[in-house]
């Protein structure tokens, strides 16, 4: 399995790195921006995204939908945000993201969804 994880945040980016190797995930991608992301998505085959919303040039519902629209349907976000605003929850779903939490994260719920989109 392929995870892609989209941040702008490079502590965040490496701290769910190092809690899903701990977890036995060891296929794992990294972007920091929206247009990085888009790149990697045409390259490789992802199995799941975990994107964050708020990032320069591209934010996360642009990348969301561009996902959503111009590749396979089928691969799973998850957002990550520090927005906590009923609007932007609804949008990230509606949008296609399978999941939405809040910053700071619980890494260990986080992962109980991963693993969810693994079985």
């Amino acid at each position: 399995m392929k995870i892609l994880i989209i941040d702008d945040d490079i502590m965040i980016i490496k701290a769910l790195k190092n809690k899903l190797e701990n977890s036995g995930y060891q296929d794992i991608v990294t972007a920091d921006n929206g247009f990085s992301a888009i790149d990697i998505v045409q390259r490789d085959k992802i199995d799941l995204i975990i994107s964050d919303i708020n990032m320069p040039d591209l934010n996360g519902l642009d990348l969301l939908s561009y996902i959503k629209i111009f590749h396979d349907k089928k691969i799973p976000v998850i957002v990550i945000s520090s927005f906590d605003n009923t609007d932007i929850v609804l949008q990230s779903l509606s949008l296609g993201a399978v999941d939405y939490y809040l910053k700071p994260i619980n890494y260990d719920v986080l992962l109980q969804k991963i693993n969810e989109y693994v079985l």
